[in-house]
């Protein structure tokens, strides 16, 4: 069933009586019988509509309590230790105990992400290739439509493997985007044979994600509004289309989108971040204060605010304040090279260009003393070098150049015709 008939499936009463039933035997304890295509349903409903994963992973459970091999339940806790917990070991657990998992491609999709999030990014490469080569083969193996007519149940098998085969590349392309690999996403990308049915959505965020990452931000707004077009109630894209809207300046425009954001979700943490920053570049500090204490009420222990509050401190001419809030976000993220990375890029945006380049080439250089110049956050290279070049270091430039696997604002590239 394709993501379109799915939804529609899942407004129907058919369903709507399954999952109450299902939610009613949870709460009482009282077992209950279910078809496994039924609790696989409810499993899918919570993991890939309404992405709450923790209600994904108590489903899955429940359909292995009674199928204790059902595949697609062990799947998707195999995912949701990979996308909640961040955990490739216990994700390695749940997939080995499927039989073979390597000859399923959802299994062969989860294994590639535990060697991602293991940092073994060629092996990955090479394991989705190899899936995607054996597609090929398979589909090649097709019988023309009339050796079907007499076998409705071998056709349906056979019409499924083409729209696998017809979505693998937009599959492994927003596996590599969520791994922070663009690059690799948009060579992905170039193996699609036009956009996937039914996945217009998905087609356009990945473009967007990957023209985001790669600082094309014209052609990003241009692919989120494409996805927007197709599921306007998407706050993770809405937030996207913010991040491209920010960075290019159009204040007023990324203050609209994040009203819009919290109409849907008044408890969105990055959607208050950016209105605080937006009230921040209008100097509207008081308000931009009032955001940022909102996203603590939501989440304390979010790090990054404590420097955006230093910053306001800093904007009003308080340096002792805004000190003492670096220096208390810094080490409450136990030094973590993404919250100094943002302390550099906030400074750089906000004037300090040498400061940034400073902090940027103390731990940079640490990282290439220690040998692991792939542990040196990627987007903290890309504004050393950008601090280079505005501070008139052209050699320096060309030297951090060398370790951005991409051609840095080229903004020459454009969407695919499709």
């Amino acid at each position: 069933m394709n993501r379109p008939d799915f939804i529609k499936y899942t407004h129907s009463a058919e369903f709507r009586e399954k999952l109450e039933q299902y939610e009613e035997a949870v709460s009482t304890g009282v077992q209950s019988y279910f078809d496994v295509d039924d609790l696989v349903d409810i499993c899918e409903y919570f993991y890939n509509l309404r992405n709450e994963a923790e209600q994904a992973a108590k489903a899955a459970r429940y359909c292995l309590s009674m199928y204790p091999d059902e595949e697609i339940a062990l799947f998707i806790l195999a995912r949701v230790e990979l996308t909640e917990h961040k955990d490739a070991d216990e994700a390695m657990k749940y997939l080995e105990q499927v039989d073979d998992y390597m000859d399923n491609t959802e299994g062969v999709l989860i294994y590639a992400e535990v060697l991602l999030m293991r940092g073994q990014l060629d092996k990955a490469l090479t394991e989705m290739q190899a899936e995607y080569d054996k597609l090929l083969r398979e589909n090649e193996d097709i019988p023309e439509g009339s050796a079907f007519d007499t076998d409705d149940i071998e056709q349906d098998d056979a019409e499924d493997l083409k729209e696998l085969t017809a979505e693998y590349p937009l599959d492994v392309a927003m596996l590599l985007c969520d791994y922070d690999h663009p690059v690799q996403a948009e060579q992905w990308m170039g193996k699609l044979n036009g956009i996937p049915q039914a996945k217009e959505f998905e087609y356009w965020e990945t473009w967007g994600r990957i023209n985001l990452a790669t600082n094309r931000l014209e052609q990003a707004i241009e692919a989120i509004n494409k996805a927007l077009d197709e599921d306007s109630y998407s706050v993770i894209t809405w937030l996207q289309l913010c991040d491209a809207q920010y960075q290019l300046g159009r204040i007023d425009d990324t203050l609209s989108n994040t009203e819009f954001i919290l109409a849907l979700d008044a408890k969105c943490e990055d959607a208050w971040s950016y209105r605080g920053c937006c009230m921040m570049e209008n100097k509207r500090f008081q308000e931009a204060r009032d955001c940022f204490n909102k996203v603590l009420e939501i989440n304390p222990d979010n790090v990054r605010i404590h420097l955006l509050l230093a910053a306001i401190s800093l904007e009003e001419g308080d340096t002792d304040t805004a000190m003492n809030g670096f220096n208390k976000a810094i080490f409450k993220s136990g030094l973590d090279p993404e919250v100094i990375t943002d302390l550099g890029m906030l400074l750089y945006d906000m004037g300090f260009v040498d400061a940034t380049y400073r902090l940027f080439k103390i731990i940079f250089s640490h990282f290439e003393q220690s040998g692991d110049i792939a542990g040196c956050p990627e987007r903290m290279i890309r504004q050393l070098y950008l601090s280079c070049l505005e501070l008139g270091k052209d050699d320096e430039a060309e030297y951090y150049k060398l370790f951005i696997p991409f051609s840095f604002g080229n903004n020459d590239n454009t969407l695919p015709n499709t």
